[in-house]
């Protein structure tokens, strides 16, 4: 798991880590020896939901690191990407809680293992309170050099090599990188192990392989019907991702030149990029915060009967509305002025309307532009004034 949060200079390189490690595991993948999840947001909630529900032996922890007058921090994210200060008592609440305590905890952090006075390392923190293996930093050390003794270290430990013999090489690896260097770091003397017992541990290379547990057709799961997202697995989006909550729970948009109000937002990109999945993630991180929340998903072709069941499920599947329900019911009116009146009964509640696959519902004018099919303005019509306060 990555930190780096928008507030918090440098941004990391996550992805470029994330690939890396991936090109050291893939050889003891292929023959199913290991594993890599990714837990895609960083913060020290969706860790400890991951570690909840799985096994793992290994803990990756990668950002900035602190030495504070309270003690070293690990800063990872809150929910909105913003920074946050983590203790190693709140990140061992975090460990103890899992499924597994697991075997290693990497601290791919600047300071995560230095001592200062009579202050211990983060490391050491860790150790004293129960996590038998953790490495980590002395100093500052750049992100290049700290991927490379990861992905050394994971490389090592798959081939059947102890923590310190794994970390051995991956000090010798990095030695090496640096020799033609003019200003070498000399950040291969910084890596440190802690560990509780001098044995550390040693991957069993006779164990049985780990169960292919993909199963390709589950892969995806269906919002509100039709709209195709990813169950698990879904990386590369963690900006746009914080960018979309905000605006869900606090209805603003903050970039670079600051924040302002804002009721919706448009997803834009080319087919298959995964704007769908990058919009059912910040619904589901929505609703963990605001369980209110309701969620009306139109999914491509908008027409009268597709809206009026898209709200139907939506008022079904957050636990009724008798009111909502009798305005929709009603046969007197036509479909978009029953949405609209909704939309006026919810003018003070936590809704979401998604418009997924929204092109579908444009058409090439006489003139030249591309324009919105009629039904597509009468449903905007009934719903945009609702959300403008």
């Amino acid at each position: 798991m990555a930190s780096s949060p928008h507030d918090a200079p440098p941004e990391l390189d996550f992805e470029r880590e994330e690939e890396e490690l991936h090109t050291a595991l893939a050889p003891l993948a292929e023959r199913r020896r290991a594993r890599l999840r990714v837990v895609e947001e960083g913060t020290l909630e969706d860790l400890r939901r991951t570690l909840l529900l799985e096994r793992f032996d290994v803990v990756h922890l990668s950002g900035h690191g602190l030495l504070t007058p309270g003690g070293p921090r690990l800063v990872m994210e809150d929910a909105f990407g913003a920074r946050r200060l983590v203790s190693p008592a709140e990140l061992m609440e975090a460990l103890e809680a899992a499924k597994q305590m697991p075997a290693l905890v990497m601290l791919s952090a600047c300071h995560s293992a230095e001592v200062r006075g009579s202050v211990a390392s983060f490391a050491a923190e860790l150790v004293a309170a129960g996590v038998p293996n953790v490495l980590g930093w002395t100093r500052r050390v750049r992100d290049d050099l700290a991927t490379l003794a990861a992905s050394a270290v994971y490389e090592q430990l798959g081939a059947g090599k102890t923590p310190v013999e794994a970390a051995q090489i991956a000090r010798e690896r990095m030695r090496r990188s640096e020799e033609r260097a003019l200003a070498p770091s000399h950040a291969w003397g910084t890596l440190h192990l802690v560990n509780g017992g001098a044995a550390g541990f040693r991957v069993d290379d006779e164990a049985a392989p780990l169960s292919d547990r993909v199963d390709r057709d589950e892969v995806y799961r269906y919002l509100g019907g039709r709209m195709r997202v990813l169950k698990a697995g879904f990386v590369g989006r963690r900006r746009l991702v914080q960018r979309l909550l905000r605006i869900l729970l606090r209805g603003q948009d903050v970039q670079r030149s600051g924040a302002r109000e804002v009721a919706g937002a448009c997803v834009f990109g080319m087919k298959g990029v995964g704007k769908s999945c990058a919009v059912g993630r910040a619904l589901e991180r929505a609703v963990q915060h605001a369980p209110e929340l309701r969620v009306v998903v139109v999914h491509g072709v908008i027409d009268e009967r597709g809206v009026r069941e898209a709200f139907q499920e939506a008022i079904a599947t957050s636990g009724g509305d008798e009111v909502a329900e009798r305005l929709l019911a009603r046969t007197d009116e036509p479909v978009f002025r029953r949405v609209r009146r909704v939309m006026e009964q919810w003018r003070r509640r936590h809704a979401a309307i998604v418009l997924d696959d929204f092109e579908q519902n444009l058409e090439r004018s006489v003139d030249g532009p591309w324009r919105v099919t009629a039904e597509a303005a009468a449903l905007l019509e009934a719903i945009l004034p609702a959300c403008v306060s």
